[in-house]
């Protein structure tokens, strides 16, 4: 029943993206049908649907519970990488095929015609948008082959609302879409993604940090590298955060608090407190151990379907790589508690690398197991390795979490013995 009305709540956003969709095309066949020239036919359903896309794209960007809490954030990511590049091809089209057909329509040359539009300032605005949303595209794709600073894409993403916000401007006083129930429709989409919006990704974290007054409590070093974060607060049970998720964390202290970064729970949430442990890889995790004790936090989620809840099987093999055991961590802690079978398999270069090995220790038994690998000395984790430790491999689901180059051979070393990537379970912390 659990799994139905899971399955259920899933398929609302689809079914309301659909949905629209028709309506949206229902719309432009009311338009195209008075029109005879194609080139302004087409040009008007361009404009349509990348409106309609860019307003999702800001709902899968938007850590909408509805959304998020059944899709997860690292499918939606995927969703938003696609949309964002079916959108931007639509949009490409959309001015030029309509001054093209009203140039030919009126006889003027298609510059001249385009030049006088610049004279009313929706299409000035229009024409701010529409180089945003092209910019936007085209910089998010080069932010994420060059793999630069998180920050940098927070606020490119920030210029998506402002290049949103123009084109409904321009939109609402658009030649087919001023004064019947079309308009309606399309102000109701917009206001109603803007409200969700609004609540999800400000008011509610803002409500939630300020109910649960979260605080850092406590900075422990774990090696030279990497340092844990505890954080206390008050009502923490009502967060609802459950083993293997992750949370967005802004620390409101000086030299940090312009940034907000992602971390998994690195231990299952007990509702007294918080922990993440992060390693110092850029400039921002680098100086988080000087993170000042009582430091107010604001936090948004948790976030994430890398959840225990996910197993199907009777037992499960988790793998971890490097600083990906933090996820792990807590989810083989859940796993422990609960008696489900496990067995844990963590690689890291070198023995020193191994971060929170005695709390691994500690929380193993006979039923729920740590592998250790130091890939300096066996290599890189193979089907033949994990076949000799884990015999019945292809009776179990795994939970996988690293850097992306070892969780893509992991994946290709799985299916070699036969495991379906449909029991594969894996967080990649895309951004966008």
């Amino acid at each position: 029943m659990q799994s139905l009305k899971f399955s259920f709540l899933k398929s609302i956003a689809p079914l309301l993206f659909f949905a629209n969709l028709a309506v949206v095309f229902s719309f432009w066949l009311s338009v195209s049908l008075r029109v005879s020239n194609l080139l302004i036919s087409l040009g008007t359903l361009a404009g349509l649907l990348a409106a309609y896309f860019a307003l999702w794209q800001l709902l899968l960007i938007g850590r909408v519970a509805w959304i998020e809490r059944f899709w997860g954030h690292d499918k939606l990511s995927r969703i938003h990488h696609f949309l964002g590049i079916t959108t931007v091809s639509v949009i490409f089209f959309h001015p030029i095929l309509l001054v093209l057909g009203y140039s030919i329509d009126s006889g003027e040359a298609p510059l001249s015609h385009f030049l006088g539009l610049l004279s009313d300032y929706k299409y000035i605005l229009a024409l701010i948008a529409y180089l945003l949303l092209l910019s936007i595209v085209f910089i998010s794709l080069w932010i994420i082959r060059k793999h630069l600073k998180y920050e940098i894409w927070y606020f490119i993403h920030i210029a998506l609302y402002l290049a949103i916000i123009l084109a409904f401007i321009h939109q609402k006083s658009g030649r087919d879409f001023i004064t019947d129930l079309r308009a309606l429709y399309w102000q109701a989409l917009f206001y109603l993604t803007l409200a969700n919006i609004i609540y999800y990704r400000f008011l509610k974290p803002l409500w939630q940090s300020l109910n649960c007054a979260f605080q850092v409590v406590e900075v422990k070093k774990e090696n030279d590298d990497v340092v844990s974060i505890i954080i206390g607060g008050e009502n923490l049970e009502k967060l609802e955060a459950k083993a293997g998720q992750f949370m967005i964390f802004r620390f409101l202290a000086k030299n940090f608090w312009r940034e907000t970064h992602p971390f998994s729970l690195s231990e299952a949430p007990s509702g007294g407190r918080l922990r993440i442990t992060i390693k110092g890889i850029g400039d921002f995790t680098k100086k988080i151990s000087n993170l000042p004790l009582g430091t107010r936090v604001l936090v948004e989620g948790p976030l994430g379907l890398f959840i225990p809840e996910r197993s199907n099987k009777k037992s499960s093999l988790l793998i971890a790589g490097g600083i990906g055991i933090t996820p792990l961590r807590s989810i083989f802690e859940e796993f422990a508690k609960t008696g489900h079978a496990v067995d844990l398999i963590y690689s890291a270069r070198a023995e020193r690398d191994f971060v929170l090995k005695n709390e691994l220790n500690l929380l193993s038994n006979p039923n729920a197991k740590v592998h250790y690998i130091e890939t300096d000395k066996t290599g890189i984790l193979t089907s033949d390795i994990i076949k000799k430790m884990i015999p019945d491999i292809i009776e179990r689901d795994v939970f996988l979490c690293g850097p992306p180059l070892m969780m893509k051979s992991v994946i290709s070393e799985l299916k070699k013995v036969g495991v379906s990537k449909r029991f594969i379970y894996f967080e990649r912390f895309q951004l966008g």
